[in-house]
């Protein structure tokens, strides 16, 4: 009624194995996951899907570009789908390959921070040079209009007993 959308997130827990097993087509839990993810917005009235999938191995491209297009053919029609990435200023050797997106989401949430983290050396969150530079190699790979930019809401506190303390 108030013409927000809403938007379920899944996300991955960080544990590589895990993420693995889902991604490879050569496990049944991929098509059970894409089956259950693809049943969600139904379920609960929401307008999209959004995947968070942090970390997967350069070696899993391929089945991370699949999974995602599998996963986007199966969601129910008119339901959008999101891709949150990683903040990139360049082509590197990662799994997230920006080239590979397009036409697979209908959103792209870039996230912009955490250029320096708790377990890194200090400095900023998202610095302005850097967040240029993501800027243009992100207009570059993917459709404008179909990027959003997450930008930092916190800072890091960088001391010696606790480093990189989020405020």
């Amino acid at each position: 009624a108030l013409g927000l959308r809403t938007h379920l997130v899944i996300a991955s827990s960080g544990n590589k194995s895990l993420l693995h097993l889902a991604l490879s087509p050569r496990y049944p839990v991929r098509k059970k996951l894409i089956e259950d993810i693809a049943r969600l917005p139904r379920r609960h009235r929401v307008d999209g899907i959004q995947l968070d999938l942090e970390g997967p191995h350069s070696e899993e491209r391929a089945e991370l570009v699949s999974f995602i297009g599998d996963l986007k053919r199966a969601l129910p029609a008119g339901c959008r789908l999101s891709l949150a990435l990683p903040a990139k200023r360049s082509d590197d050797d990662s799994a997230w390959i920006y080239a590979d997106l397009p036409g697979l989401a209908d959103r792209f949430v870039i996230m912009a921070y955490d250029l320096h983290w708790k377990g890194g050396p200090p400095g900023a969150v998202s610095d302005v040079p850097w967040l240029g530079e993501v800027l243009a190699y992100t207009g570059a790979k993917l459709p404008r209009d179909a990027v959003v930019v997450g930008l930092p809401f916190y800072g890091r506190v960088w001391q010696r007993e606790e480093v990189a303390k989020a405020l």
